[in-house]
C-alpha cells in the first residue's frame, strides 16, 4: 500500500531505514516490511540528472587535477563521497574566489606558505591533518596565487 511521507517523518526515520529511489518510487524496508511512496518522476529524475552531473564535472575536474581521491582525506555528504579531496576542492573554491585575490604579496606569500607547511609536514609524518584545515589551506594557496598572478599580469601590462 502506498503513502504519501511528509519530509519530516522521512528525515526522522533516516536513521531506522534503508531507502532507495528508483524511477520516481521511494521504497522503504523497516523491520523486514517494505512499504512505498510515489513520488513525481520527473522531480526526481530532475535531481538526480542535476546531482549526476555535478558529480561527473567534479569528477572530469579531480581526473584533470591528478586528485588522489582518497576516502579519509575528502568530504562526505549524506555518504556519498566527493569526488576531490578536502585540499582539492578548496583550490578550486579558492580559483573560484577570484574577485577575492590577495593584492598584498606578503600576506599572499603567507598563505602559500602555510599549505605547503601543512602538506609537507603531514607527508613527513610530523603531524596528522584534518579536512577542513586542508580544505582552507588550499582556498589561501588559490587565493594567494591569484594575488601573485595578477601581479604578474599587471607587471606585463605596464611594460
Amino acid at each position: 500500500m502506498c503513502k504519501p511521507v511528509f519530509a519530516s517523518l522521512l528525515f526522522a526515520s533516516l536513521a531506522r531505514t534503508k531507502f532507495t529511489i528508483m524511477f520516481g518510487i521511494v521504497t522503504s524496508q523497516q523491520n523486514g516490511k517494505q512499504s512505498c511512496e510515489a513520488r513525481s518522476p520527473v522531480a526526481i529524475s530532475a535531481l538526480i540528472g542535476c546531482h549526476d552531473r555535478i558529480q561527473a564535472a567534479l569528477w572530469r575536474v579531480a581526473l584533470a587535477m591528478h586528485c588522489h581521491q582518497l576516502r579519509e582525506r575528502s568530504f562526505s555528504l549524506k555518504n556519498r563521497q566527493v569526488p576531490l579531496c578536502a585540499r582539492c576542492l578548496g583550490l578550486l573554491v579558492g580559483v573560484l574566489l577570484f574577485p577575492c585575490y590577495v593584492r598584498d604579496l606578503r600576506i599572499a606569500f603567507a598563505l602559500i606558505t602555510a599549505m605547503i607547511l601543512d602538506g609537507v609536514t603531514q607527508a613527513m609524518n610530523l603531524r596528522l591533518s584534518n579536512n577542513w584545515l586542508r580544505f582552507f589551506t588550499g582556498v589561501g594557496f588559490a587565493i594567494g596565487c591569484g594575488g601573485f598572478f595578477e601581479r604578474g599580469l599587471r607587471c606585463l601590462w605596464n611594460m
